[in-house]
């Protein structure tokens, strides 16, 4: 049997403006580097998706509610996350 991730609300995903998530992303001890990939702030080691295994580009990048995981947003990624962090609330 298949097992389908499922969130009856998504009201804890909100949409960030670019310079809000620049805050945000900075606040939790990360930078972006002249490439526009997300890196760590003080070592400059370029943050990799956990669920894509690909580095994470600023402008596809997600923070993901109540954690400092930081995903590439893809649909792969986005139903991993919630399969692992949401599904039995």
């Amino acid at each position: 049997m298949i097992k389908i991730a499922k969130v009856d609300n998504f009201s804890e995903f909100d949409r960030l403006k670019e310079d809000e998530k620049k805050v945000l992303l900075k606040a939790l001890g990360y930078d972006i580097n002249e490439r526009g990939f997300v890196v760590e702030e003080h070592t400059q080691n370029i943050v990799w998706c956990r669920y894509t295994n690909k580095p994470v580009k600023f402008d596809e990048a997600s923070i993901l509610p109540g954690s400092t995981i930081i995903i590439n947003t893809t649909p792969v990624s986005l139903s991993s996350y919630i399969e692992e962090f949401l599904e039995d609330e």
